[in-house]
């Protein structure tokens, strides 16, 4: 786990806010029918996906080491799936099926974190607990 790195706060537009360990450079992503956003850093990426067609985390069974609950982040219901991949770096994401103060038609969020070498998935656990919304 990360523990001596210093974490810095991520600002996502006027929707949300979420920490990781060391900086993360925004790059460039283009989404078809949502607002998406990608962040690279040492052994990390960061990706979001804000919209009403995103991915809900049903397409994952039988992946190694499969983990998948729910819990509350930010009083927002939230579905947490996380599992180890082929190429050895970790995967780990959260889908928040309506997100607050998103308008008439609830919009939905999944934040994926995938990790390499060092960043565990106690790290991308945490990142993805760390989300807050801006309403």
């Amino acid at each position: 786990m990360t523990t001596q790195a210093t974490w810095h706060e991520h600002v996502v537009g006027d929707l949300l806010t979420f920490s990781a360990p060391g900086p993360l450079k925004s790059t460039d992503a283009q989404g078809m029918d949502s607002a998406v956003g990608e962040w690279h850093g040492d052994g990390l990426v960061v990706r979001t996906d804000y919209g009403l067609f995103v991915d809900q985390l049903n397409r994952y069974q039988g992946r190694s080491h499969l983990q998948q609950f729910e819990e509350s982040i930010d009083q927002v219901p939230a579905r947490i799936v996380s599992f180890d991949q082929p190429d050895g770096s970790h995967f780990t994401a959260v889908h928040f099926p309506a997100v607050p103060s998103s308008g008439p038609a609830p919009q939905k969020l999944t934040l994926v974190v995938i990790g390499t070498g060092q960043k565990t998935g106690a790290d991308a656990l945490r990142i993805v607990r760390s989300i807050r919304f801006r309403r």
